[in-house]
């Protein structure tokens, strides 16, 4: 029999697995996300980039209401790969469209109602595929973990991850300065079915021994939405709720706005010279990302869980203010520490997430869904916002979202447990969701 140790070093190695699969997986996503809006204007399609990005959160979020009841009929390893393979349907449907564009094509799977057609389509699916990979992906590093390693494994994982930002940032510079765009997604396709072909070789993991036993429940659909309502209404789960809410929101405003706020700092009138800028920027956000994961994942398995995900929202309050006075002020290298802050209090909140749910609450599926449900909220109001406020300028848009974030801070603040659960536990005593064999 395998010593506790042997088991750690194995679950250690499969969740640094499932980093790499993720990271080559979000490699080729996150450039063709944080492109498409931008590729598809040049190529005529004026709003069909936004129009699929909103799609996609809304379906995303629709779908974690019941996603944990669908994942009991189907493997980890199944989720995975078909989570993976909706992202690359939205690539392939970038990689259409480029293609039509470049062979100056306009009929059949080229005309311009099939292009829209398909890549709402794929957003659609996008939305429905991204549901199970996050809650796989949850399920299968809480699965990895025990009492003692859930912060450093959940960080790993995030740091891991977060390389993506920088390998897709450095991927598209380099190659849609040398290169056309249907080159540039093609190579996007390529890493995306080398992470399929990575996910299809992932192994269960290493049973530890510190989950209580689990048993598989048979509940309907109409059962499963009732659980989640009632899930939504439990008090105990209010301040992971109002704190998830709150991440979605800071990771909404980075996501939407710092690009265009640091633009606004920016006095040159080069546009390339402008967008240079912006990606330094957004190169010190992604390094803030990946170190963020160890550093707070450490911490997580030896201090107040609690107290460090209060911690990691006021990183992202601080992140708003050096925003707020970067813009203010006119200041670049303030706008470059605020990117770090940004960076780094994205991943310590994710961190922190999944390290209380897994810890506190005993990796309860239907949480890890609800967390991508309230962040998707977060997002949603962030990105409204962005379009309603948008002809103020960044001061108003920082403002109304200061003004939010400290709302949802205080509200955080007054459901916080007085005496926080700590451990492995089921919750109101009923079983916890059976991993189904790899």
């Amino acid at each position: 029999m395998e010593s506790q140790e042997a088991i750690k070093k194995k679950n250690v190695y499969r969740v640094a697995y499932i980093g790499v699969c993720f990271t080559t997986l979000f490699t080729a996503y996150i450039a063709a996300q944080n492109l498409v809006s931008q590729i598809y204007k040049q190529l005529g399609f004026s709003s069909l980039g936004q129009t699929c990005i909103f799609i996609f959160f809304s379906f995303f979020g629709l779908t974690s209401v019941v996603a944990a009841h669908f994942k009991k009929k189907i493997s980890l390893k199944t989720g995975f790969i078909f989570g993976a393979c909706a992202h690359i349907n939205f690539v392939l449907a970038g990689t259409l469209t480029t293609f039509c564009n470049k062979y100056e094509h306009d009929s059949g799977v080229c005309s311009s109602s099939f292009i829209v057609f398909y890549n709402i389509s794929s957003a659609c699916v996008l939305g429905f595929g991204a549901a199970f990979l996050w809650l796989c992906q949850a399920l299968y590093v809480d699965g990895c973990a025990d009492a003692e390693t859930k912060g450093i494994l959940n960080g790993l994982f995030w740091s891991l991850l977060q390389c993506a930002q920088i390998f897709s940032s450095a991927l598209a510079a380099f190659l849609l300065g040398s290169t056309d765009q249907f080159t540039f997604y093609l190579i996007l396709l390529l890493f995306g079915f080398t992470a399929i072909g990575m996910l299809s070789f992932v192994k269960p993991p290493v049973e530890n021994g510190s989950k209580p036993p689990q048993i598989e429940t048979n509940e309907t659909l109409a059962e499963a939405l009732q659980g989640f309502k009632n899930l939504a209404q439990e008090k105990m789960y209010y301040f992971l709720f109002i704190g998830i809410v709150f991440s979605g929101v800071a990771i909404g405003f980075y996501i939407s706005f710092l690009a265009t706020a640091v633009g606004s700092i920016i006095q040159s009138e080069n546009t390339q010279e402008t967008n240079k800028m912006i990606s330094y920027v957004l190169l010190v956000l992604s390094c803030g990302e990946v170190i963020a994961g160890l550093t707070v994942g450490k911490l997580a398995d030896k201090y107040d869980k609690i107290k460090l995900f209060t911690i990691t929202m006021i990183i992202n309050e601080v992140a708003l203010v050096l925003t707020f006075l970067a813009c203010l002020f006119k200041s670049y290298y303030l706008a470059i520490l605020a990117g770090w802050f940004w960076g780094y209090g994205d991943t310590a909140i994710q961190t922190m997430i999944n390290t209380c749910i897994g810890s506190m609450f005993g990796g309860r599926p239907e949480l890890f869904s609800a967390y991508r449900f309230y962040q998707g909220i977060g997002e949603m109001i962030a990105a409204i916002l962005a379009v309603f406020l948008s002809g103020g300028g960044p001061i108003l848009y920082i403002l109304v979202i200061a003004g939010i974030m400290m709302v949802f801070h205080v509200w955080y603040i007054q459901y916080l447990p007085k005496n926080s659960p700590q451990g492995n536990v089921s919750v109101d005593n009923r079983p916890l969701l059976e991993l189904k064999d790899m």
